[in-house]
């Protein structure tokens, strides 16, 4: 038992704040790209309408107009029809470790950079208008054959006078890589908590709970199911929450606190 304490002081300490600062890089990195990814797509749709409204037919001019807004976008962004490259920009090379745009551009096939798990029917699907425009993500092929995590959109425009597939890509690796941590770490952490012979509960900063162990279940007769995502208040009562928020008010300024109370059980 008392090697069960002190891991779990040892993971109080050590694990984390590492989960926090993991947690607190991740919501920084979906921030960022989320915001740049929206703005992009809002440039695209005002230039649909542009396109749409133009009369002049002239294809040269609509591609050029395309080409203006991708070749600045921070996004990876690969055109192609029936798997040959008609466009890549500088932030797609640089993303799949290509020197330049013209060196994507070379490839006989966009397949050389598809992950052998992608689902290379979707092209097709895209052309033919069966697929709505959504995010999904894949893995993709680096030309020094390394895998990446990607997260893309795609959507047909007109380029050069006939439909092309436009597929903006967004490196996630690193957004994986952090996910994962965080996987293991919390369930390395659950495995030691449910093992220690108290009940525990974990709250987050907005007083949301987030974990319950076995012993916390059998204590107070309630499945842990119930009580994650539910506030403080709503799991230990009003009256309780109201004696305990003085000391309440400590914990969350990071002092360590310990007191008695009564709470609401199943029964």
């Amino acid at each position: 038992i008392c090697y069960k304490f002190y891991q779990l002081y040892r993971y109080k300490f050590l694990l984390n704040p590492k989960n926090n600062l993991l947690e607190d890089s991740l919501l920084e990195m979906n921030s960022y790209e989320e915001k740049s990814k929206e703005e992009l797509i809002a440039e695209i749709e005002r230039l649909k309408d542009k396109v749409a409204l133009s009369m002049d037919g002239n294809t040269e001019t609509t591609t050029n107009r395309w080409k203006s807004v991708f070749d600045k976008a921070n996004q990876g962004i690969l055109i192609h029809r029936d798997n040959i490259p008609l466009y890549a920009n500088a932030s797609l090379s640089e993303m799949y470790g290509y020197d330049s745009p013209q060196e994507v551009m070379s490839l006989i096939s966009t397949k050389k950079m598809l992950h052998p798990d992608y689902d290379k029917e979707r092209h097709e699907r895209r052309l033919a208008g069966e697929l709505e425009t959504s995010d999904f993500e894949s893995k993709g092929v680096r030309k020094d054959g390394s895998e990446i995590w990607e997260e893309r959109r795609a959507f047909v425009i007109d380029w050069d006078g006939k439909p092309a597939v436009v597929s903006l890509r967004t490196d996630i690796s690193d957004r994986k890589r952090i996910e994962n941590s965080l996987r293991s770490s919390k369930e390395e952490l659950n495995l030691i908590l449910n093992s220690v012979p108290v009940g525990i509960a974990y709250f987050n900063r907005n007083k949301i709970c987030q974990f319950a162990n076995d012993q916390h279940e059998r204590l107070r007769g309630i499945p842990a199911s119930r009580l994650i995502g539910k506030s403080l208040r709503g799991t230990i009562g009003e009256k309780a929450y109201q004696i305990s928020e003085k000391k309440l008010e400590q914990v969350w300024s990071g002092k360590t606190v310990t007191f008695e109370n009564s709470v609401i059980n199943a029964d």
